[in-house]
């Protein structure tokens, strides 16, 4: 049992966090309107009217910087504002 890296512990805490963020999320079934609760260790809620299960969405993400010297690249949609950029 050795101490953990800081990055280990920052991505736990960060897991925790969202998962503490979607369940508050969602505490009505979006199939009966009924109560959810707490399921299989809180990584699920259960409608206790139904009992129509829910998972948090997990989207994959990537964040990267395409640079070149001193420049880099931004993005946009076509439709947003001027200045506007992702």
């Amino acid at each position: 049992a050795g101490v953990l890296s800081v990055d280990h512990d920052a991505a736990v805490l960060h897991l925790a966090r969202g998962m503490a963020a979607w369940s508050a999320a969602v505490p009505h079934c979006p199939r009966c309107g009924g109560r959810t609760a707490p399921f299989r260790l809180g990584t699920m809620r259960k409608c206790t009217s139904c009992g129509a299960e829910q998972r948090p969405r997990i989207d994959p993400s990537v964040i990267m910087l395409v640079a070149d010297s001193d420049r880099c690249l931004l993005g946009r949609k076509a439709e947003w504002k001027e200045g506007r950029y992702s």
